[in-house]
């Protein structure tokens, strides 16, 4: 399962005015003034709360570790509301225009670990009802979140340095969360279907066994080998069906860009041939004109309920998985396209 230990950045908090800590150990603060900038009270604030943050990912670790899984979710629920706390306490603070970029950087990088927090909870409730495949595969996405988060902090230490420059006689110095992974080393909360391999080339080497064993065994008689011919050639749109919609918002924190919207997939599979697909976001791609689109982060809003699995002969599943794409295009202009395990194929609306 992927690490959730943090950390916090090397900078310490600035010299600066107020916000107090909570007894119950959360980030408070008094609200800012009207049109007046608060970058020093914005930063000591981020430092602040990025102490209580990395208690809570310090405690999710811990009871994990311990398969302590009562404590765990508790603790999870616990660092999902002061993520969501964060991002309200950020958002109320007015800074200059020279040290926006910064903050809405921090606030992209909450958003996916907020997100990964959820897909968290996820990950560990299929892992203690024994679906560890399932468990597996949404953990790899809680690992996405993550690492897009720390994408982010790096982006919040380099503009603020950038603002910096004009400010020597006073610096600002924050503090963010940063999360540590051990690639070579997966043995925390291993589970059996857990490898060192990632996981689209464990289920692509035994797809070419299956049908090299299928056509062998098909040789000897004429109809069976007729059929099978027919099997190999169906792929995973046979037995799915999708539709579209388009939204300028995404839950409470994703917000379509000016000149950009979100398309909304929601894809239903029921699989009756005897393949085995996959809804991870990575092997569908929306296809506008010439252009393809990769599936967004926003598909790990909890609105959504996207479900990463496997999904084998006869299983049946409905999921979402969000893009965010150029312009307003009509949904009858819209294409997907899977390259994942099992086949793939274009399906046209």
């Amino acid at each position: 399962m992927s690490a959730v230990g943090c950390s916090e950045s090397d900078n310490e908090g600035s010299n600066v005015a107020s916000a107090e800590t909570s007894s119950e150990g959360q980030a408070s603060l008094q609200q800012p003034s009207q049109n007046t900038y608060k970058d020093a009270e914005w930063a000591k604030n981020v430092t602040e709360i990025t102490e209580v943050l990395v208690n809570d990912a310090d405690d999710v670790s811990k009871a994990m570790d311990n398969s302590d899984w009562y404590t765990t979710f508790a603790n999870i629920d616990t660092y999902k509301l002061d993520l969501s706390n964060a991002i309200t306490i950020s958002d109320s603070f007015t800074v200059s225009p020279e040290l926006q970029p910064c903050k809405d950087e921090y606030r992209l990088g909450l958003i996916d670990d907020y997100n990964g927090v959820v897909l968290l909870k996820t990950s560990v409730n299929l892992l203690t009802s024994g679906d560890f495949a399932s468990s597996s595969a949404t953990s790899d996405e809680v690992g996405v979140n993550f690492r897009s988060a720390n994408r982010h902090y790096d982006n919040v230490t380099s503009l603020l340095e950038s603002y910096n420059k004009d400010k020597q006689s006073a610096p600002l110095t924050l503090s963010t969360l940063y999360h540590y992974f051990e690639e070579e080393d997966q043995s925390t909360v291993n589970t059996p279907e857990q490898t060192t391999e990632p996981r689209m080339k464990t289920l692509a080497d035994k797809e070419p066994e299956e049908t090299e064993g299928d056509v062998s065994e098909d040789d000897t008689d004429t109809s069976e080998s007729t059929a099978s011919a027919e099997s190999l050639t169906n792929n995973i749109f046979d037995y799915c069906t999708w539709q579209a919609e388009t939204k300028q918002n995404i839950g409470e924190y994703y917000k379509a860009p000016e000149n950009q919207i979100y398309v909304v997939v929601t894809i239903k599979i029921d699989n009756t041939g005897d393949q085995t697909y996959s809804t991870n976001g990575n092997y569908w791609h929306l296809k506008i004109g010439d252009m393809y689109y990769q599936y967004d982060t926003s598909t790990y809003d909890s609105s959504l309920n996207h479900m990463t699995t496997d999904v084998g002969p006869g299983g049946k599943i409905t999921t979402k998985i969000a893009y965010l794409v150029d312009g307003n295009p009509s949904v009858s202009d819209l294409d997907l396209y899977y390259d994942g395990p099992g086949s793939d194929g274009v399906i046209y609306s």
